[in-house]
């Protein structure tokens, strides 16, 4: 395929996230929840999709019955010439493209050769090694339109939220980089509403993406976000239907506020529903994207082999999946476009329905650099434009770091703790391991850095809970907690069976059991704790309104921590390069394990 222009719209401006979302991008029309409506694309980067979209004619019971037909012609006159008949429609191979949980990755992880994923890398991958054609021909500057495309690139959804090249402009950096791209499809994912209705609708009209979810209805018209539960898209002259799914958990997975007026139902009954109607759409066969993990989605897949689906999307959990359930796929290829699965599926069109795909070659490939792949220049500048105005907004160096802390080291949880906890005058400070989603690089810390490590917009709770309760909140290993420590007495409960613990705060005073203390947390650990009711220990807490990432900004910058003396000085821990693990070896370029 000859080499692609650079898309002129890459190099876009990004406005600082107080400036309205909706302004420049038409928010994504609510789109009746049937396969019988054809998609308009949203904005100038969706409209290819319309020539990939399939419509389906609707059947009107209450239509008008057609005109009478007028007199036969004399027999001399001249007979119209008969319809053509239709195209005929052969075997032919479509490969499905499948990443999920992409977060805002639009850099990779690591740096030279051991640079993993990369939005443009991605994409330079698929080009080259999958003939993947990424669908933008509207657009003047994007080369040739692609003739009879046979690549199907689909996402399971989370899409935006990671780094601060894409938090702090809400996504929409990320958003600009599916639609060159070329995905067509997602699944809708617990955070993809992590910047509001709003900014998640100017998303979408900017990615062109199709959102899919046949199990969310909407128990507030007004709140209807417009997700079908399935779409037909054309490939090679076979129709592929894809049906999305999003976790029943969503609500419990996030801010359970930005999800009101919806409701979440069992996967069974409406995926049932929408494969049977995607098949009587005339869907060659039915592929499944479920922001779910494989313990969720497993045991309906098991009890509905009938479906024959040909492959399955996971995601949602972030590790790898590859395996068969019911005869299908499964795959999910982890997090942060570390890798992808591909899925050749051969398609018989002459077959009976649900039984049209005659062979499906299925597997995980690793994202990495290769010597004879430049990165997709398009996307390239669009992130490169991203980080130069990412940069004269949060640039400025607040600290700096001797050794660097992995996201889910001590060093990591006592500094973000500590620094909640000192900043809002608690007498113990928490934060779920989960919400911590990047490392901070050795050497300066800038502004920037906070927003990667912290992308969710979480604000900060004081409560009240009594001593006898930090015992069991500070044993929950899902936690990091500062100001306090917890100590096995050696003593067990009257059963014989549960340990006695103590708890000291820092300065060592033991903790009385009938008194309270003050705790800090955020907004999303007090609504969602699996690990300890906080609600129920307080119903009233004091919600202040700050910024949880922004409170630990300003303090880690008061503490003004130079290469002399380093922010690792001040929460404790060593100075010196941390003693590495050896690694495991490298797993292969192809997972062949193909299920």
């Amino acid at each position: 395929m000859p080499a692609r222009p650079p898309d002129s719209r890459a190099a876009i401006s990004f406005a600082h996230p107080t400036t309205p979302r909706t302004a420049r991008l038409p928010a994504h029309p609510a789109t009746p929840r049937t396969a019988s409506i054809p998609w308009r694309a949203a904005t100038p980067h969706a409209a290819a999709l319309l020539a990939v979209a399939l419509p389906v004619a609707a059947c009107r019971p209450d239509a008008a019955p057609p005109p009478a037909r007028p007199p036969a012609p004399p027999a001399t006159a001249p007979t119209s010439q008969p319809a053509p008949p239709p195209a005929k429609r052969d075997p032919a191979r479509v490969t499905i493209l499948y990443t999920s949980d992409e977060h805002g990755w639009l850099y990779g992880q690591g740096e030279g050769p051991k640079l993993r994923g990369g939005a443009a890398e991605a994409l330079a991958r698929w080009i080259t090694d999958d003939a993947h054609c990424p669908l933008r021909a509207p657009d003047p500057t994007a080369g040739e339109p692609c003739k009879d495309p046979a690549t199907l690139l689909l996402s399971g959804g989370d899409n935006f939220t990671g780094p601060a090249v894409s938090t702090y402009f809400r996504g929409l950096p990320m958003a600009q980089a599916m639609a060159r791209m070329g995905y067509v499809a997602s699944a809708f994912g617990n955070h993809d509403y992590d910047f509001e209705r709003p900014a998640f609708d100017a998303n979408r009209a900017a990615s062109g993406v199709r959102y899919l979810a046949a199990n969310i209805r909407a128990k507030d018209p007004a709140k209807d976000p417009g997700f079908p539960p399935f779409l037909l898209v054309e490939r090679r002259r076979l129709r592929i239907g894809i049906v999305g799914l999003a976790t029943e958990k969503t609500p419990q997975e996030a801010a359970p506020s930005r999800f009101e007026g919806l409701a979440f139902d069992p996967p069974g009954p409406a995926l049932d529903r929408a494969i049977t109607a995607a098949y009587t759409a005339g869907a060659d066969t039915v592929v499944l994207l479920a922001h779910a993990c494989e313990d969720e989605i497993t045991p309906t897949l098991e009890a509905h082999p009938e479906w024959h689906l040909s492959f399955v999307g996971l995601g949602h959990c972030h590790r790898r999946v590859n395996k068969r359930i019911a005869g299908a796929p499964v795959l999910m290829p982890a997090w942060r476009l570390d890798a992808y699965a591909r899925v050749d599926l051969d398609i018989d069109p002459s077959r009976p329905e649900r039984d049209r795909v005659t062979s499906i070659e299925a597997s995980l490939i690793n994202i990495r650099p290769r010597e004879d792949l430049s990165p997709d220049p398009a996307v390239a500048s669009l992130r490169a434009s991203a980080r130069k105005d990412l940069d004269a907004v949060l640039g400025a160096v607040i600290g700096y770091s001797a050794t660097g802390m992995d996201d889910d080291s001590e060093a990591m949880g006592r500094w973000l703790t500590r620094a909640l906890r000192e900043q809002t005058g608690a007498d113990i400070a928490l934060t779920n391991w989960t919400g911590i989603r990047d490392s901070l690089p050795r050497g300066p810390i800038h502004k920037h850095t906070l927003y990667s490590i912290l992308p969710f917009d979480n604000t900060v709770y004081l409560m009240k809970v009594t001593g006898a309760a930090l015992p069991r909140i500070l044993g929950e290993r899902t936690l990091v907690a500062s100001g306090a420590t917890r100590t096995d007495t050696g003593q067990k409960k009257p059963d014989g069976r549960a340990h006695i613990y103590e708890v000291h705060l820092d300065n060592g005073t033991l903790v009385d059991p009938k008194k309270t203390y003050t705790l800090a947390l955020s907004d999303f650990l007090y609504d969602t704790s699996k690990a300890f009711n906080f609600k129920s220990a307080d119903p009233t807490p004091r919600r202040t309104g700050q910024s949880m990432r922004a409170a630990i900004l300003t303090w880690t910058e008061k503490q003004a921590t130079t290469e002399k003396t380093p922010l690792e000085k001040k929460v404790g821990g060593s100075t010196a390069p941390p003693k590495r693990k050896p690694k495991p070896k490298p797993k292969p370029d192809t997972d062949t394990d193909s299920p």
